[in-house]
């Protein structure tokens, strides 16, 4: 290692430095700048800061093919486009990338950081090397600092300033392994195609925006407060396993953007693309006001367990609720039954508005008909009885078993004309029928028409008969 405690001793600024394999120490803390050109051969070199109070600026750019080693307790800050080619190691102390002003660049390869790296530019970078190591990383510059490379360091990460982005469109790109906190008094941004989850907590005075098509789970108890911008993909507040999960602030879903989770929103949520509470199913809490602007949907998915969170999707609205655009109802398989009903959104400050249009799905078509009813503070969903028939030449499936009920049995699917003796409707044959009496004996000879019987199923809720295939025995 050559040690100098002042540039001069190098000789003329125009002379340059080329360094193959060694190290330049600057010692004390006078010498601070310096002009002139630093070359990297292809074994390599640095620049040792060794004093912990001295910050050294190279206000020229590093150039070769060979790595670039910062060493020593002190700061180095590089101000010029550098272009060198070997990849950067930090053994110790804080390698800073510009100071304020545009133009400054890290040059490329792996980056392996055990100190402090920070971006302190006023244009944007892109650091596509892996980042590794043990340090810390902070975007401090007015610019946007781009993350490429499958990044594995396990120090902090700072935004004080500008935009620290993640990704940039493609599938690579991540934060480093920490599991600290992450302070965010700038933006953030998520522009991945596949799915990452944050586990961290993100605290700070900063925002959020989910860029990519992808998928990003915020997993944490964030406490934020600069606002989420769902642009494009899908944003989860919590898994199905971290329901506690929640952000501080308000949340803007952009047209053709998706917001989900099981977890809490601390402020107002704007959707004009599409809320999904949970997963599939589940509940997602907006402690502020929900609006719901004209082509944006509510989509919640149901089950035949009228359970709110598990059996069905809820939409759980502190403040209150202005409707507008479409609900879709996503039923997953399973035996429903009549008068089911679901409380699809509650808002405790009051409903305003209706949805313009509901859309549910075509399993629903043949046998119910989802009905959405709106009070102050909710909105309901409860599935009647569809009338409607299978053809005639549908298959007879009953069995020859006797069928007799005590209750009323109405055959909301079927033909004309009736049973002996009962006034009931004929069913077709093979046809599927509602039963809507309750829970009744299915045998003996209670009434004196004997109809076939197969296929019976019982409602996991409430025991009640839902269908079954029936000829009448005639």
């Amino acid at each position: 290692m050559l040690q100098i405690g002042s540039d001069a001793s190098l000789g003329a600024v125009s002379g340059g430095v080329t360094l193959d394999g060694g190290i330049l120490g600057i010692s004390g803390t006078s010498d601070t700048t310096t002009a002139r050109t630093v070359t990297l051969g292809s074994a390599g070199g640095g620049l040792d800061i060794e004093a912990a109070g001295n910050t050294f600026t190279l206000a020229s750019a590093l150039s070769g093919t060979g790595g670039f080693v910062k060493q020593g307790a002190g700061s180095l800050i590089l101000t010029g486009a550098n272009s060198y080619s070997g990849g950067t190691t930090i053994a110790q102390g804080l390698l800073q990338i510009g100071n304020g002003s545009a133009g400054a660049t890290l040059g490329s390869g792996t980056v392996l950081d055990n100190g402090s790296l920070i971006f302190d530019t006023s244009s944007n970078n892109t650091l596509a090397g892996v980042l590794s190591g043990t340090g810390s990383l902070t975007q401090m510059g007015s610019g946007t600092l781009v993350l490429t490379g499958a990044n594995s360091y396990s120090g902090t990460t700072t935004i004080d300033a500008g935009t620290l982005q993640v990704g940039n469109g493609g599938s690579a790109g991540s934060l480093g392994s920490g599991t600290g906190t992450i302070t965010d008094n700038g933006m953030l941004a998520i522009d991945l195609a596949g799915t990452v989850t944050l586990g961290n907590a993100i605290t700070g005075m900063g925002g959020f925006n989910q860029l990519g098509a992808g998928t990003t789970i915020l997993d944490g108890i964030n406490t934020y407060s600069g606002g989420t911008t769902v642009s494009a993909g899908t944003l989860e507040i919590g898994d199905a396993t971290h329901g506690s999960a929640a952000i501080a602030g308000s949340v803007t879903v952009d047209s053709g953007a998706t917001l989900r989770g099981h977890g809490t929103i601390g402020g107002n949520v704007s959707n004009a693309g599409t809320v999904m509470p949970g997963g599939s199913l589940g509940s997602l809490t907006v402690n502020g006001n929900y609006t719901q602007s004209a082509g944006a949907t509510l989509a919640l998915g149901v089950s035949p367990r009228t359970v709110a969170g598990s059996g069905y999707s809820q939409l759980q609205v502190g403040g209150t609720a202005s409707l507008d655009g479409g609900l879709l109802i996503e039923p997953l398989a399973g035996n429903y039954t009549i008068g089911s009903m679901y409380d699809l959104l509650h808002a405790t400050g009051g409903v305003s508005g209706t949805f313009a249009s509901t859309f549910d799905n075509p399993a629903f078509a043949t046998y119910l008909t989802p009905v959405v009813t709106y009070s102050a503070n909710d909105v309901t969903l409860q599935l009647n009885a569809n009338a409607a028939a299978f053809s005639s030449s549908m298959p007879n499936y009953a069995s020859s078993n006797a069928l007799a009920l005590d209750s009323t049995f109405a055959t909301v699917l079927g033909g004309a004309g009736s049973a002996p003796g009962t006034g009931m409707g004929l069913g077709r044959k093979g046809a599927w029928v509602q039963y809507s009496g309750s829970n009744g004996a299915l045998g003996g000879t209670q009434q004196s028409t004997r109809i076939a019987a197969l296929g019976f199923g019982v409602a996991p809720e409430h025991g009640l008969v839902v269908g079954g295939a029936l000829s009448a025995d005639t």
